[in-house]
């Protein structure tokens, strides 16, 4: 059951991570799953004119943490980049990222294809939208053996720097399971 609760934050956080990213240049985020225990996402974002660095510690419910650092470069919609992601047992490792991306009239399009440590190749289509405070995402991981994993986030602003809403997460082997989340800005 841990384990899961751990797969189920991590990609509650990076379904989030795509959902809000465009607000805030630094935000902190609550992950709270169906049997209570939570998380808590730090992700810092910096932008440059053509460029963009993530920052993001996991620290989940039992102290362990992961990290990622993530730098994008892109014009036009097209980026490309490097993760460096260290995991909770310690083990590193680094993903290429291409991708296409777009906005407009607050609906967006994320499609990219991620290319891990051993040649291995998973596609992330994601949409959302936002309206009046509003949002919405889905986003679909295909994986290198054609299982695919969903994560759908609803939720809305609250306050001057705050967001709360839902997740659900459809596993690759098709168990769902469900949580909220709450977002400070910083």
């Amino acid at each position: 059951m841990q384990v899961q609760t751990r797969r189920f934050i991590t990609m509650a956080s990076l379904g989030l991570s795509l959902m809000i990213a465009a607000p805030g240049l630094a935000r902190e985020t609550t992950i709270t799953g169906s049997g209570g225990k939570q998380a808590t996402v730090q992700t810092t974002v910096n932008r440059g004119q053509n460029s963009r660095t993530v920052n993001r510690t996991t620290t989940y419910p039992n102290g362990k943490t992961s990290t990622s650092t993530g730098t994008f470069t892109g014009n036009n919609g097209t980026y490309s980049g490097t993760v460096n992601r260290t995991n909770r047992q310690g083990e590193s490792a680094t993903y290429q990222v291409q991708g296409q991306r777009s906005l407009n009239n607050g609906t967006y399009q994320n499609n990219a294809t991620v290319t891990g440590p051993q040649g291995r190749q998973s596609t992330v289509n994601t949409t959302g939208s936002c309206s009046q405070g509003q949002c919405t995402s889905d986003r679909t991981t295909t994986f290198s053996n054609g299982k695919t994993r969903q994560v759908n986030t609803t939720g809305q602003r609250t306050g001057q720097g705050t967001a709360t809403g839902t997740v659900t997460v459809t596993g690759r082997n098709g168990r769902i399971r469900t949580g909220t989340y709450n977002t400070n800005f910083k």
